[in-house]
């Protein structure tokens, strides 16, 4: 009766050690792929705050065409609207953005149309150990001009 109990203490231990190996094992994949799901959540949020960005700097030339008594444009690039797009994406690193605005028809008279396009560099955290990698993402908005 003795040898069975200790047989059962014998497997018991040998399981808690394949127990831990397996774990070890598989730590780090689940780790990657929870800092996969924050990277995307980070992502659609850069997104969101770049593509809202862009918006209000459209917005803002838009209600600033040449009746206005501020008019902005029809020099392209700028740095109004710049300045605009930037104040609104304050949760982005303002470094890695570029902001181009245009005037497709030609003026900024009431009824032609401004384009604001925006790029930011969004960098992944999850890749970190592989070095910087970096995925460009870019929004623009086209509006016409009121005023």
């Amino acid at each position: 009766m003795r040898e069975g109990l200790l047989a059962g203490k014998s497997v018991w231990r040998s399981s808690r050690g394949q127990s831990s190996v397996e774990f070890a094992l598989i730590l780090p994949v689940l780790f990657m792929l929870v800092l996969g799901v924050f990277d995307l959540g980070r992502g659609v949020l850069a997104y969101n705050v770049l593509a809202e960005a862009t918006r209000e700097g459209a917005r803002f030339a838009v209600v600033h065409g040449s009746l206005s008594p501020s008019p902005v444009g029809p020099a392209p690039d700028s740095a109004e609207i710049a300045e605009r797009v930037r104040s609104y994406a304050t949760s982005l690193n303002t470094d890695d953005l570029t902001v181009h605005s245009s005037w497709p028809d030609g003026g900024n008279s009431r009824g032609n149309r401004v384009r604001v396009e925006v790029q930011y560099q969004f960098k992944l955290v999850s890749l970190m150990p592989l070095g910087h990698v970096e995925i460009p993402l870019r929004a623009s908005s086209e509006m016409v001009i009121a005023h």
